[in-house]
């Protein structure tokens, strides 16, 4: 079979559980995040996607998922202690991950409703030398 799929890798994983840590991980040159940070960062998006299913609106969305009671499930998700979740917090925002309250969108990965898979092309854009 000849076509542009044949080097296709699959990646089984639960979109619950580990996808936004590895999708965190094929974008680290983008970001730079140490694994710890990696792992809040994840935990941030998976709830993220997850409030979308119910909240439309990016402003609230937004508000909702750094607001207190998101903070405490995302705690109790990550084991943290708050003080480690807000040094993590100040970290994502040093890396440009977070800007004005928010996920910077480049970093959120879109998947449609009902997707049963996730699509990554990487595009290398070759520059004269």
């Amino acid at each position: 079979m000849n076509n542009k799929y044949d080097k296709a890798v699959r990646i089984p994983c639960r979109l619950s559980d580990d996808f936004f840590k590895y999708w965190l991980l094929f974008i680290q040159p983008l970001h730079s995040l140490t694994p710890k940070i990696i792992d809040v960062a994840a935990c941030l998006l998976k709830n993220r996607y997850l409030l979308s299913k119910s909240i439309i609106d990016d402003n609230i969305l937004n508000k909702f998922l750094m607001g207190t009671e998101m903070k405490e499930k995302m705690l109790n998700e990550l084991k943290i202690t708050v003080t480690s979740y807000n040094v993590a917090l100040n970290k994502l925002k040093k890396a440009g991950f977070l800007v004005d309250g928010k996920i910077e969108p480049k970093f959120i990965p879109v998947i449609k409703p009902g997707a049963k898979s996730f699509n990554f092309l990487l595009y290398f854009d070759f520059q004269d030398e």
